[in-house]
């Protein structure tokens, strides 16, 4: 992420490993390090990934259809440094939604300019991941076909809306990650 700021390339991997080997299960492999930590000279000065670009690296991987997310080059830090605790962070986070990602997805009709799009159907909730992956400032036209709803990000609780029917916008800063719970009640 410090030399191409777009990851849209980690969904189109994906999709090219699938059409290759359909019968497989792809897997994702996500950048742990910085340009610097390589110790050659790419004309720029380098930085590792933030907890944010970190975050949304896996989303997209998962978005995707990654099976399998492994973080390559963390030989260059030491487990005291900032990038192996975004990684645990976003481990966790993942480990937090697993649950979704093994329900029925469906597809979606949400846009927005520079997101990634998944979702899946529970219950009683729809579940929307969404990645922005250009690094720009954008927002997500969510549609919401039923009233009585309440949409929540799962994973820091906010509520986005309640008793929503047609579209709810839902801004996104550089590199959000986010799932999204839409509770029918």
């Amino acid at each position: 992420v410090d030399l191409v700021t777009s990851l849209k390339p980690i969904t189109e991997y994906l999709e090219h490993a699938k059409t290759r080997a359909p019968s497989a299960q792809p897997i994702a492999v996500l950048q742990g390090f910085g340009a610097a930590d390589m110790e050659i000279d790419l004309g720029t000065p380098g930085r590792r990934p933030t907890r944010a670009e970190t975050r949304a690296m896996a989303f997209t991987a998962v978005i995707g259809g990654a099976h399998g997310i492994y973080w390559y080059g963390q030989s260059a830090i030491t487990s005291s440094d900032q990038l192996w605790a975004d990684v645990r962070a976003v481990v966790r986070d993942l480990r937090r939604v697993s649950g979704v990602l093994g329900l029925p997805s469906l597809t979606t009709t949400a846009t927005g300019a520079g997101l990634a799009i998944a979702a899946w159907q529970g219950e009683h909730t729809v579940f929307v991941m969404i990645a922005e992956h250009e690094g720009h400032a954008t927002t997500l036209q969510l549609p919401i076909d039923r009233r009585g709803s309440r949409v929540v990000d799962v994973l820091t609780g906010e509520l986005l809306g309640r008793d929503v029917e047609g579209t709810l916008p839902v801004a996104f800063g550089a590199y959000d990650s986010r799932l999204i719970a839409i509770v029918f009640d």
